[in-house]
């Protein structure tokens, strides 16, 4: 280890000069400078106190820390080949195990499975409503046999826009609004409602504050928000002869 440069690139991380870390340690400016040039070596209490006066100490300054991998070629993977499934799975990332998602590449031969010998024992429920057209139709349509072993019958297949399957929501959303004293919201406010009815309230409640304050009232109450969005144009004549 290079004790002289790791003090160096320490000292100007915490931005002190020679002079400031020699006060510091009371120590000199050119013991300082002969230190970080390997001109002379410290004792051990010496290091210490200077190591204290840089934030760390001398158990973290010689933990010397090796670079992690975060770039793997194929001579990194670790497989396994499994011939009675006929499968091969490759661990593209060996250290990944402590990261929240590991990668890894599966393949499969003709006729290969990944737990049992038998294709499509287990089907996840995204590929049935996928096989089922609840996604939109598919490139080519579905293998009868996929279907079958998904339990999916003729009469089930989504055969139209999948859009058109949603019941609408839009009068809905807008008598919820008007029912928190909104009723006259516009199709964006009602859209924003939908997707976050919390913050989309509090949005148009402030929203309405400020308005209200451009108008000249001051400090607006529950009551003068609830009349502002009821009926702006009363609401104005209303405060303005306050």
């Amino acid at each position: 280890m290079d004790i002289g440069r790791k003090l160096k690139d320490l000292r100007v991380r915490k931005g002190l000069t020679q002079e400031e870390l020699a006060d510091r340690a009371e120590l000199t400016k050119g013991f300082i400078s002969q230190l970080e040039r390997n001109l002379t070596s410290p004792s051990i209490a010496t290091l210490m106190d200077i190591l204290q006066c840089l934030g760390t100490n001398i158990g973290d300054f010689f933990n010397e820390e090796t670079e992690e991998q975060v770039v793997f070629s194929k001579g990194d993977y670790f497989e396994k080949l499994d011939g009675e499934l006929k499968n091969k799975i490759q661990w593209i990332i060996p250290n990944a195990q402590k990261n929240v998602m590991e990668p890894i590449l599966l393949t499969l031969e003709p006729g290969g499975n990944v737990m049992t010998g038998e294709r499509y024992k287990m089907v996840p429920d995204e590929f049935k409503k996928l096989a089922r057209g609840e996604f939109g139709r598919t490139p080519q349509p579905v293998n009868p046999e996929v279907l079958e072993k998904c339990g999916i019958k003729e009469e089930d297949l989504v055969t139209c826009r999948p859009a058109d399957l949603l019941e609408p929501g839009m009068d809905k959303f807008k008598a919820e609004l008007a029912a928190k004293g909104f009723p006259n919201a516009s199709e964006e406010d009602v859209l924003s409602y939908a997707l976050f009815p919390a913050v989309a309230e509090e949005f148009f409640k402030k929203r309405t504050v400020k308005t209200l304050k451009e108008l000249g009232v001051a400090n607006p109450t529950d009551e003068d928000v609830l009349l502002y969005n009821l009926d702006a144009e009363v609401a104005k004549k209303f405060f303005a002869a306050k």
